[in-house]
């Protein structure tokens, strides 16, 4: 029997400087209600790419047994994301609503539930497996950074990763030339405006690069 899944993928083209909203489909050959309704659920997914290598990330289930875990695809086989290919972060009363990249590192950001860190740093390892390997993400870093609020305002400039907090627009950066990340406020000068706006307007804020400027579209 076979059954399929429509995915929503939110995907950066990072040369461009746009977001598209892609439509695909996974498949299965055994029907797994409970499977389905895991990856079904989840409302952030991201395309990690490193050393050639494209996953994509599924995450934000708000079923309390999955707040957070995060689904993995296997290796440039974006339709096929094996059972045992998933990873947690954070405690389980808090869920994972945003996914983005930070150099090689996947970065996965928790709601403001959170009490330890609310963006965790993840890289691939494989460990052997009979005579394959199997792919699993370990955690390398972890942030206490002001929450992010609105998932679709993560975007990429000159290296950084922005996002909007509460506090205004963030970016995951260097600290002091080291391997060390920190979260660093970037909108000083439009905190006035932006503290202007709905906490519901600025939760639907959407991001995108546009001539070398994070430009940041709230309030419809």
């Amino acid at each position: 029997m076979s059954c399929t899944l429509t995915v929503k993928l939110r995907f950066l083209d990072l040369i461009c400087g746009f977001t598209m909203l892609v439509r695909f489909s996974i498949s299965s050959f055994r029907l797994n209600a409970d499977g389905l309704d895991r990856l079904g659920k989840c409302v952030c997914s991201y395309v990690y790419n490193t050393n050639g290598q494209r996953r994509l990330v599924v995450g934000g289930n708000t079923d309390s047994l999955y707040k957070n875990r995060f689904w993995f695809s296997e290796p440039n086989n974006l339709g096929y994301i094996p059972d045992v290919n998933y990873a947690f972060f954070g405690e389980s009363t808090s869920g994972i609503i945003g996914l983005g990249s930070v150099g090689d590192y996947l970065a996965v950001f928790k709601d403001s539930l959170e009490i330890h860190s609310t963006v965790g740093l993840f890289s691939v390892g494989n460990m052997e497996s009979g005579t394959s390997y199997l792919s699993y993400f370990k955690s390398v870093a972890s942030l206490q950074a002001s929450p992010l609020i609105a998932p679709r305002s993560i975007n990429y400039l000159n290296g950084e990763l922005l996002y909007l907090s509460n506090d205004g627009i963030n970016a995951i950066t260097l600290v002091n030339n080291s391997s060390e990340r920190a979260s660093v406020k970037r909108s000083y000068y439009l905190d006035g405006k932006l503290n202007a706006e709905t906490m519901e307007n600025r939760k639907n804020a959407i991001a995108t690069i546009y001539r070398n400027k994070y430009v940041l579209l709230v309030n419809n």
